[in-house]
């Protein structure tokens, strides 16, 4: 069944959902199906789908969407563009889009999945819980990226088994890389052979932490040769260099900013680090399984549904450098415990969290509503 399927974001940066609404562009487009991205004005997501030919739509009433006092103005004016648009699923990304795209398709008959990517945006405001429940019962069915997600919501609010479910967050299954591209790409990221490269990924903000994984290396022992590059960008920069010069790491800690090549970087690493005090479903963490690296991450959201522990990393408590560097130890002392691990996280990634696997389940979902 080849649908109308509308996209709708509201942020301006590229991060996990932005990356997801991408890949299903991609998926369904050449499914036959329409798919259309609706936002307010994120420039770097619209160029990328009206790369692939994807028409974009840049929505009104930004400010009454910003309020829920004045949301019903909103949904007015967004009924009418998705009857111009004639759109047969809505699919909205996040907690804002949700909460207006479920008063936007109420009692239009246009079927409204709203996919939530976290959970802090309640954790920080815990009444917003009740939006949600309303989005639910006025017909929207939530999607959360992993089941420690939906197990939360579901403790903080009432939802039936049919108005939120899970669906794993999906990665490319990335080439094998031989050992001479791997070579290569150490080169060019400035890595000595002996050395053990760390990796981490993400935007440059408070809640991802990044100052835990600067504060663990700068425990590990001065004879170990270990080096880590911080891939991103963010209002935490200049902190964060501040930090790495103070804590007497500048050799050893690198941030280099945002990279297109994520996947050439993780190549040429030997081990994953991720330090964030909240997630849903770590794209970073499910992109570095994806090339066959041992991951080091802190044991929040769906973290624990990726990294098995002992089996393809280790998961230690949010803040706590002191455990990330011991169990960094364990990564950077013992190559055949890389290998292992690093196996581990392609076959789980095979198995679990592909692409297709995500896509296919979101398949199933629009045509059952459309």
């Amino acid at each position: 069944m080849a649908l109308r399927v509308a996209y709708f974001v509201d942020t301006r940066v590229l991060g996990g959902a932005e990356v997801m609404i991408n890949k299903l562009c991609r998926y369904f487009l050449g499914k036959g199906y329409t798919p259309i991205l609706f936002h307010f004005g994120h420039e770097e997501l619209e160029k990328r789908v009206a790369d692939l030919g994807i028409e974009t739509v840049l929505l009104q009433g930004e400010d009454h969407y910003k309020s829920i006092k004045t949301l019903p103005l909103f949904a007015k004016g967004f009924r009418k563009t998705l009857r111009d648009y004639k759109i047969d699923v809505l699919h909205s990304h996040l907690f804002g889009p949700s909460v207006a795209g479920a008063f936007g398709t109420c009692l239009t008959g246009i079927p409204h999945i709203g996919t939530l990517h976290d959970t802090f945006i309640v954790e920080e405001r815990p009444a917003r819980i009740h939006l949600l429940e309303l989005a639910a019962l006025i017909g929207t069915r939530l999607v959360t990226v992993s089941r420690e997600m939906e197990a939360y919501y579901r403790r903080r609010g009432f939802f039936s088994s049919s108005r939120l479910r899970t669906i794993y967050n999906g990665v490319a299954l990335f080439d094998e890389c031989s050992s001479d591209m791997r070579s290569t790409y150490r080169e060019e990221f400035g890595v000595a052979k002996d050395e053990i490269l760390l990796v981490s990924t993400g935007r440059l903000v408070p809640l991802k932490r990044f100052d835990v994984q600067i504060r663990a290396i700068a425990q590990l022992p001065r004879e170990i040769p270990c080096k880590l590059l911080i891939a991103g960008e963010g209002p935490e920069e200049d902190s964060l260099k501040g930090l790495i010069s103070e804590l007497g790491v500048v050799d050893r800690v690198e941030l280099i900013g945002f990279k297109e090549r994520v996947q050439q970087l993780l190549w040429a690493a030997d081990g994953f680090i991720l330090t964030s005090d909240t997630e849903g479903l770590s794209t970073s963490v499910l992109e570095a399984m994806s090339a066959s690296l041992p991951v080091v991450a802190t044991d929040v959201g769906g973290n624990c549904e990726l990294v098995v522990e002992g089996e393809n990393g280790y998961l230690a408590p949010a803040g706590d450098s002191k455990a990330v560097a011991q169990l960094l130890l364990n990564i950077v002392n013992d190559p055949s415990l890389r290998r292992r691990f690093g196996g581990e996280s392609r076959s789980r990634v095979e198995q679990k969290f592909s692409n297709s696997i995500m896509c296919r389940s979101y398949e199933g979902l629009y045509d059952a509503l459309g």
